[in-house]
């Protein structure tokens, strides 16, 4: 009986194919192009966090999913009011938009 190696070919964590992670960032730059300017490794590792907080499939769509630019916008008002408790948020409330 032989004994089974690991390799680095076998199936990697998180749930995305075996594809670097600039070429996601490269193909998520694509589906947003307002996020242009990021580094592609970084805006795929954004595109993991927000996958995993959201049950999804961590696999880069193939359609815009307006959710991510929403959740990215929101996460950094977050982090804007954690740092300064004085910062107000911008986005209006879904009430107030209608």
């Amino acid at each position: 009986m032989s004994t089974a190696v690991m390799s680095s070919a076998g199936p990697r964590k998180g749930g995305f194919r075996k594809e670097s992670m600039s070429s996601r960032g490269h193909r998520l730059k694509d589906l947003y192009p307002e996020m242009e300017s990021w580094g592609a490794g970084f805006l795929a590792r954004v595109w993991l966090v927000f996958t995993r907080t959201n049950g999804l499939k961590a696999d880069v769509p193939e359609e815009r999913d307006e959710a991510f630019p929403e959740y990215v916008v929101q996460t950094l008002m977050d982090m804007a009011a954690a740092r300064d408790p004085k910062c107000r948020p911008v986005m209006l409330p879904d009430e107030i938009r209608k």
